[in-house]
């Protein structure tokens, strides 16, 4: 766990650093520490998918902040030199092979080298191509070899939710504007449907208004490259609505999407305390200090609640880690090591047990059942030990409705069972006789509702 920890960490030092220096590009140093400082201190939403290991948001963002500010350095004091081309496209095409949304990185970049377009440096463009090419080829080559189901990611022309008519553009819009930016900015946590803290809204939005504003009046001020860089900022944003607007990450209304958003407004509003003049930098440091004490205040309030913070958006799974090590020990303690839960919990407790214990991801985590149990599961090694375990145990985790399936399903079979409680896990152990999932026919799909697309 430590490890996993350690290296989240560093991969945000790497954007905090990279955020630090666009923003030195851009304005001058001074705003390069405010931004630093505030990516340092960033809201809930932040903190959370930074540190957690899923999902490679942190990789797209060390990925992405460093093509900004290495494709800025290429369109101009850096144009002749080709290792950095090479290094552009092969960072491009990692961060594509990690997570699709790097594109709302790379296309700024390139319409920015197209405006500067110059015919001697064809062959660094051509480096960068085949960069991006080569270390990303594991995306393509899966993509072509199982009928572009990669590419269904980004457009998946069978589901209805991918189809960006006029009416859903507009939904979205309104995610972005009610869920999302509220998530973004801290006022959201993005477990959770409901505001918090609220009452400091119009004052944290202030400060974020008057910096975008102050942005906007300082371009004409700025030297070429600055507004170049600035240009990098405006086509994120334009980018990364678009991508909103007509591709599946439109459909999550929990703003960790978002997170690309992050990084540019700490910069803006570091330039725009750069520009205060000294009398008025006070007022602009008590803003800053205001932003970073509302940030920390809000992730010491998440975290103070049962679950802590938690990427959960179902209550039935905010279960938190407290109780892990006590359901670990009870099934170890009672030899019965192997059994049945579902994908939240299963592949968590064979981590932390090191897979002495192992609990296959074969019950619904849903109020309906999604997964066909008569099906191997993500992992089927599990599956297979769970099959032939003598004693297996059934876990879940604030979860009445499936309880009663399961305690409806053993009497189908008239098989009878103990049941224990460590909190918020309930364990059925000491079953008369094994059954599989299977053969419980109150867990059997009724839908056709596909729970890799939840």
């Amino acid at each position: 766990m430590a490890t996993v920890r350690v290296v989240q960490m560093l991969l945000y030092a790497g954007t905090i650093l990279f955020t630090y220096l666009l923003a030195r590009r851009i304005f001058d140093r001074p705003a390069g520490m405010v931004a630093a400082l505030m990516m340092a201190v960033p809201p809930v939403m932040v903190t959370l998918y930074t540190t957690v290991g899923i999902g490679a948001y942190g990789e797209a963002l060390l990925f992405g902040t460093c093509l900004l500010w290495l494709g800025h350095r290429l369109a101009h004091e850096w144009a002749g030199r080709w290792l950095g081309w090479l290094a552009w496209g092969a960072i491009a095409g990692l961060g594509f092979w990690s997570l699709g949304l790097i594109m709302v990185y790379i296309a700024p970049v390139t319409i920015l080298w197209l405006l500067r377009f110059e015919r001697r440096l064809w062959p660094g463009y051509l480096v960068a191509v085949m960069g991006f090419l080569v270390c990303s080829s594991p995306w393509w080559i899966y993509d072509f070899t199982h009928n572009h189901a990669a590419m269904r990611v980004f457009y998946d022309p069978s589901s209805p939710v991918t189809v960006a008519l006029p009416f859903s553009s507009l939904e979205r819009l309104g995610i972005f504007l009610l869920i999302g930016v509220p998530a973004l900015v801290g006022f959201r946590f993005p477990w959770a449907a409901d505001y918090v803290l609220v009452y400091l809204a119009p004052a944290i939005l202030a400060v974020y208004v008057i910096a975008l504003l102050s942005a906007r009046r300082r371009w004409s001020t700025l030297s070429s490259a600055a507004r170049h860089g600035m240009l990098l900022l405006v086509l994120l944003l334009a980018g990364f609505l678009l991508a909103f607007a007509v591709t599946r990450f439109g459909i999550d209304a929990t703003g960790r999407y978002l997170l690309p958003l992050y990084p540019p407004l700490c910069i803006v509003v570091g330039g725009w305390w750069s520009e205060l003049r000294s009398r008025k930098q006070v007022w602009g440091s008590l803003a800053i200090a205001f932003l970073l004490t509302f940030n920390l205040g809000s992730v010491a309030l998440a975290a103070s609640r049962p679950a802590g913070l938690t990427t959960q958006f179902i209550p039935a799974l905010q279960v938190g880690n407290k109780h892990d090590q006590a359901l670990i020990s009870f099934l170890l303690e009672n030899d019965m090591p192997y059994g049945y839960s579902h994908h939240w919990v299963s592949f968590k407790i064979a981590f932390l047990s090191g897979e002495d214990v192992i609990l296959a991801p074969l019950l619904p985590y849903l109020s309906r059942p999604s997964h066909d149990p008569s099906k191997p599961g993500r992992y089927p090694r599990y599956s297979e030990v769970a099959y032939s375990a003598q004693n297996p145990v059934y876990v879940t985790t604030n979860q009445p409705w499936l309880d009663e399936m399961l305690r409806a399903g053993f009497a189908e079979q008239n098989v009878g069972f103990q049941e224990a409680t460590v909190g918020p896990y309930r364990v059925f152990h000491h079953l008369s006789r094994a059954v599989v999932p299977d053969q419980l026919g109150t867990l059997r799909v009724r839908d056709t509702y596909d729970d890799d697309r939840h």
